[in-house]
């Protein structure tokens, strides 16, 4: 009877083990390929930390059924705490603006710290009533006081040598055009004298509770990493000097890399036992 105990035992302890390192194995690498990290005023997440420095904030409040961080100054910084790479980071941000024209998210970057902000919303853009259609990865809108010509354009090459006798204005532009005239768009840039806008820009989506929602793509070498850690920002130019306010309801980080596939499976499980025979001192 010992023997049987004993036999069972180690069977047991055995399938404990397995279930353990499958565990850790799925942990490490993430089959999917997909990592979602939300954090806000009632559901933080270990691996975020922010809104900071605190004395830009005026607290935590609630409207509605929604928490939210309230900002008086800007930039405020989220922490993401990472611990493996990962090949695209996506910043989710839901918000509700006050008095504030322009707002943009951003990672710190590692050259002299500089930062790369993505625009997600301009109400001086926004607020346009041209005419626009979309060629790629650019909207490309016509000044409605000028002779319609935004149907003759079909591809951005059309539009390359429609801009080469119009008046062109870009704004936060994706793309690499031969617009060697064009002026880019600042908040005190008269639109009226332009035939054209040129633009990678999207404007945030507007949910059906009030609040918004925008989003940003960043690659890691636009990102410092330091101590596994990158550092991004929600900037709203000016918000203390309009006595604005940013109301922000959520923050959520999607995390992207190769999933498991039948082609990469035994290099992923190679390179999981090596870690580990690593942390283990083997």
């Amino acid at each position: 009877m010992r023997k049987f105990w004993f036999v069972w035992l180690n069977i047991l302890s055995g399938a404990g083990l397995f279930v353990l390192l499958v565990f850790l194995f799925v942990s490490y690498v993430n089959p999917t390929g997909i990592k979602v990290i939300r954090h806000s005023p009632v559901e933080s997440s270990k691996f975020v930390q922010g809104p900071y420095p605190p004395e830009r904030l005026l607290g935590v409040f609630t409207e509605g059924d929604s928490a939210f961080w309230e900002v008086m100054v800007d930039p405020i910084y989220f922490d993401l705490y990472i611990p493996r790479l990962y090949q695209k980071i996506k910043m989710i941000v839901e918000y509700k603006p006050n008095r504030q024209d322009l707002i943009q998210l951003g990672g710190v970057g590692g050259i002299n710290w500089s930062v790369a902000l993505f625009p997600v919303e301009n109400s001086y853009i926004d607020n346009l009533d041209w005419p626009c259609r979309q060629l790629g990865k650019v909207r490309v809108c016509q000044n409605k006081s000028k002779k319609n010509i935004l149907w003759q354009l079909n591809t951005l090459s059309d539009f390359e040598r429609a801009a080469q006798t119009a008046q062109v204005v870009v704004y936060a532009l994706d793309a690499d055009l031969n617009l060697s005239n064009a002026v880019k768009w600042q908040p005190d840039v008269d639109l009226d004298k332009f035939d054209f806008l040129a633009t990678s820009y999207y404007p945030p989506e507007f949910l059906p509770d009030g609040w918004r929602r925008a989003q940003a793509v960043f690659r890691p070498e636009q990102l410092k990493l330091q101590d596994h850690i990158y550092q991004f920002l929600v900037s709203a130019p000016g918000l203390d000097k309009n006595n604005g306010r940013l109301k922000i309801r959520s923050v959520e980080f999607i995390l992207y890399k190769e999933p498991i596939t039948a082609d990469n499976y035994q290099i992923k499980l190679k390179n999981f036992i090596n870690r580990l025979k690593n942390k283990l001192g083997l």
